[in-house]
């Protein structure tokens, strides 16, 4: 399975892609929303994981949905510090949100979770 994961922090990227790959799946990667969508669009992955504050540009959220209106089956793993800013967004059939800091562990079921096939 490949994962696309989006964080601008470089070193939580590089943690969450240790543990992913650590865990059998292959990841791509992307540190803004823009770059993420360029992205996947060539390496069409199977599972969206992306934190919510990218920085300046798009959102997590807002590349979710971007994601989600190009490829309507990607499942979104959201996570975020900042657990208020999902207040605003419900979550749909398979999209998940973890609160940071998470376990490992966590972050595999709802990963796997989310890419299950109902």
């Amino acid at each position: 399975m490949k994962l696309l994961v989006v964080d601008d922090d470089t070193d939580v990227l590089q943690a969450l892609i240790e543990t992913l790959e650590d865990a059998g799946f292959a990841v791509v990667r992307a540190t803004t929303a823009e770059d993420a969508l360029k992205v996947a669009a060539d390496a069409a992955p199977d599972v969206l994981v992306t934190d919510i504050n990218l920085g300046a540009g798009m959102s997590g959220i807002d590349l979710g949905a971007e994601a989600r209106r190009r490829w309507p089956d990607l499942p979104v793993v959201y996570i975020s510090g900042r657990p208020w800013i999902m207040n605003d967004h419900a979550l749909r059939e398979r999209e998940a949100f973890i609160r940071k800091p998470f376990h490992d562990l966590e972050l595999l079921g709802e990963v796997r979770a989310v890419a299950a096939v109902s």
